[in-house]
């Protein structure tokens, strides 16, 4: 697998962000005399994807929003594109807990002649305790990312992340279930783990190293796996901090970009 991404992020104010991502890919298995069956199931495939999103902070606990994204996927299997809206809602809990909703419709249209309309949901529960952050998601969307022309993806997900505080250091893992139905192709169970490491070098510059691993099976197939490693930059061009305004009491003066913190 080989891919690449790039964001753009506007914050003219403490309270309201701006962003647009895009990201596109290609992924293959690799072929040979062991996995000759398996690469005619699980296809070549490419893609690419575009998302735009807006946020609202209503207060240091509270944050509301509105977003969009589209997905298209080709694969010998057919052409599949995925579009959905969503509204979403983040909310701190309490000291150590937070939430994190989203949901709307969803809209999938297959070269094979199959359209359908569903939804998009994503559910997130944080606890948070010094420098450790544990986060569980399920999360169902419309189509899937593997050119397999599924219906819907289901997916239950864990993550935990430990922070180096004074370095800038990073440590992540996780792992997790996909279960992909409907579409004409077939039922398929994707089990994944994933790993990785990331060092902020400067407020403006930030590096990532990560690694997953993933099973297929499904189909008539088992023991299918697949290895992704990724290197990451992520650049700040412009970074300016936002003075605190009179109107905004329950705010103090941060960098754009960074999480307002709560009382």
């Amino acid at each position: 697998t080989a891919g690449g991404e790039a964001g753009l992020t506007y914050r003219p104010t403490v309270r309201w962000s701006t962003g647009f991502n895009i990201s596109a890919g290609i992924a293959r298995t690799k072929e040979d005399a062991l996995t000759q069956f398996a690469s005619s199931v699980i296809p070549r495939s490419v893609y690419g994807a575009v998302q735009a999103n807006t946020t609202y902070a209503l207060n240091p606990r509270t944050t509301v929003g509105v977003g969009g994204i589209t997905s298209k996927n080709w694969s010998r299997l057919g052409v599949f594109q995925t579009s959905s809206i969503f509204a979403v809602l983040d909310r701190q809990l309490g000291v150590h807990w937070f939430v994190s909703v989203s949901g709307g419709p969803a809209f999938a249209d297959y070269s094979t002649g199959v359209q359908t309309t569903s939804y998009a949901a994503n559910s997130s529960l944080g606890y948070r305790i010094r420098q450790n952050t544990l986060v569980g998601t399920y999360r169902h969307a419309a189509g899937d990312q593997y050119g397999l022309g599924a219906g819907t993806t289901n997916s239950v997900l864990g993550a935990w992340n430990y922070t180096l505080r004074s370095t800038g250091w990073q440590f992540q893992a996780g792992g997790g279930q996909e279960r992909l139905r409907g579409g004409g192709t077939g039922s398929f169970d994707i089990a994944q783990a994933s790993g990785g490491i990331s060092k902020s070098i400067s407020r403006r510059l930030n590096t990532q190293l990560s690694y997953s691993y993933i099973d297929y099976s499904g189909r008539g197939v088992r023991g299918v796996s697949g290895h992704f490693a990724r290197v990451g930059i992520e650049w700040i061009p412009l970074l300016r901090d936002l003075p605190l305004r009179p109107a905004d009491p329950d705010y103090r003066a941060i960098p754009a970009g960074s999480t307002p913190k709560t009382k």
